[in-house]
C-alpha cells in the first residue's frame, strides 16, 4: 500500500525538478506570484474573518450597552409595574374564583382546580379547544399576573381539542 507522505514527497519533487527547469525570470516571476498568492490566502483566511468577527462583537457590545443603560434608565417603573402586577395577583380561594370566572369566559370548564402550598392552583380541563386555552393562558400571565408554571397536553380523539393539566403560580 503506497503511503500518502511518499505520495506528496514525489509531487513535490516533481514540482521542485519543474521549477528549476524554467530560465532564471520565470522563476523569479513564480516566486512574486506565489509570494503574492500566499498573501492572498492570508487575508482571505485569516485577517479578513477576524476582522469580521472584530466588527460584529464591537456592534454586539454596543447594543449590550444601549440595552443596559434602557434597562438602568426605566429600572424604577419596571419594578414598579412588576410590583403592582403581583400585588393583583389574587391568592387563595379569590384567585380559584377569579381563574373559574375566566375560564368560563372562554368557554372553558375546570373539571378538577385546588390550591396547592406557596400560592400554586392546580388545575385540571378535559375538553378543552386548543385555542381557547392558549388564549385564556395568555390572559391569567397578562392581565392577572399568573404564570404558568407546569402545563401538561394530551390530544383527545376531537381535533383541535386537548386534556389539559396546569398549575399556575
Amino acid at each position: 500500500m503506497k503511503s500518502p507522505f511518499l505520495s506528496l514527497t514525489a509531487s513535490v519533487a516533481r514540482g521542485q525538478h519543474w521549477f528549476l527547469q524554467q530560465s532564471p525570470s520565470d522563476q523569479q516571476r513564480l516566486r512574486w506570484l506565489s509570494g503574492f498568492l500566499a498573501l492572498v490566502f492570508l487575508y482571505v483566511g485569516v485577517l479578513n474573518p477576524v476582522l469580521s468577527y472584530r466588527d460584529r462583537a464591537a456592534g454586539d457590545l454596543t447594543q449590550a450597552q444601549n440595552d443596559l443603560a434602557w434597562l438602568n434608565s426605566n429600572y424604577e417603573a419596571l419594578s414598579a409595574a412588576l410590583a403592582q402586577r403581583k400585588q393583583a395577583a389574587p391568592q387563595g380561594e379569590a384567585a380559584l374564583d377569579a381563574v373559574a370566572a375566566s375560564a368560563q369566559s372562554h368557554g372553558l370548564t375546570l373539571n378538577r382546580f385546588s390550591p396547592e402550598g406557596g400560592g400554586r392552583l392546580a388545575l385540571s380541563l378535559d375538553q378543552a379547544a386548543y385555542p381557547a386555552l392558549i388564549a385564556w393562558l395568555l390572559e391569567l400571565a397578562e392581565e392577572r399576573g399568573l404564570q404558568v408554571l407546569n402545563l401538561s397536553l394530551d390530544r383527545t380523539d376531537t381535533p383541535g381539542v386537548v386534556r389539559a393539566r396546569i398549575v399556575l403560580g
